[in-house]
């Protein structure tokens, strides 16, 4: 098939019940935002060796795409809307690939309530590349940031929270790789390679807590460089506390073989889980909200006002020496 033969079978139908999409038949898509909501953009890309590898699978890789833009999204309140996708394809891409890409893309369209309304494609020599760019809508005036809602005032005590639990997909990464994981049972490898594969990003959360919170981030470059994040744009100096970071009972038992990968716990990333600041005089509202949904929180850490930065306590309260605290692509 040509060109437009593959976005007639494959893509076309991921549009159809978005009508600003058009049907794909035109150069552009139309966007209609309600005139109360502010409208949230997000781009991420996936290149081959990089993001992904030749052996993963059309499921797993559309999964990671998609869900790690809607994870943006969560992060900043919104609640999803629509998104165009573009790929960049080697000639070992055939149409059986394409079909169950496009229909797991299908399935989580409908999970989630996104629609595709267009994007591109073209042929690459090397690699496979693929980027999304997601929209969503919030209440105007109600989008979590990395900075602070309000100044922190001398007796303010501030609280950083995490949803799910921290490390695994790091941990599922590595057995991948082909890493031995001391301690981890053979259903262990397979629900951290799971948690690395299928991220689920806390879209219900983010709607829940967006009045309260005085900021937000989602986990993808790793806990500490991503709550890092809020200290830089905040200028706030964030303490978090090691042992109180929620681990997956397979992450746990990785770690009390090896207690040295807590580093990797904290800095691994591609969780997806949110991590977000609530001033302490609010906690019995959160308790609330939280009774509406099923997603588990933590208390992992406390802000105040100094130089913008983040320490990281062990269980003795000393802070530990990380030698990395997140990915960086350069």
């Amino acid at each position: 098939m040509n060109e437009f033969d593959r976005i007639a079978r494959y893509f076309k139908p991921l549009a159809a019940a978005f009508p600003g999409a058009l049907g794909l038949t035109d150069d552009a898509a139309l966007l209609t935002v309600p005139p109360d909501a502010e409208l949230v953009v997000t781009t991420d890309a996936m290149v081959e060796g990089v993001h992904f590898s030749a052996h993963d699978t059309p499921q797993t890789i559309a999964q990671r795409l998609l869900r790690s833009n809607l994870s943006d999204l969560a992060a900043m309140g919104a609640q999803p809307l629509s998104y165009t996708l573009t790929i960049g394809l080697t000639k070992h891409i055939d149409d059986a690939w394409l079909a169950a890409f496009s229909e797991t893309l299908h399935q989580d369209q409908k999970r989630y309530g996104i629609h595709l309304m267009g994007g591109d494609s073209v042929r690459t020599h090397d690699a496979n590349i693929f980027s999304i760019t997601a929209m969503g809508v919030v209440p105007r005036g109600q989008a979590l940031r990395r900075t602070l809602k309000r100044v922190m005032e001398p007796n303010d005590v501030y609280e950083v929270y995490v949803s799910g639990t921290i490390g695994d997909s790091a941990l599922g990464l590595m057995a991948l790789q082909g890493k031995k994981l001391s301690g981890a049972t053979a259903e262990d490898i397979e629900f951290l390679k799971q948690r690395h594969y299928a991220p689920e990003p806390r879209l219900d959360l983010a709607r829940t807590i967006r009045p309260f919170a005085l900021a937000a981030v989602d986990i993808s470059d790793g806990l500490v460089a991503d709550v890092g994040h809020i200290a830089n744009a905040s200028q706030v100096h964030v303490t978090l506390e090691a042992d109180k970071v929620p681990l997956s009972a397979a992450a746990k038992r990785v770690c009390d073989a090896n207690p040295a990968m807590i580093e990797t716990i904290l800095s691994g990333g591609e969780d997806y889980e949110l991590a977000f600041v609530i001033d302490a005089r609010e906690s019995g509202l959160l308790k609330i909200a939280l009774s509406k949904i099923n997603v588990p929180l933590t208390r992992i850490g406390t802000l105040k006002k100094g130089a913008a930065s983040v320490d990281v306590l062990d269980k003795d309260k000393r802070v530990m020496m990380l030698k990395q605290q997140g990915w960086q692509h350069f």
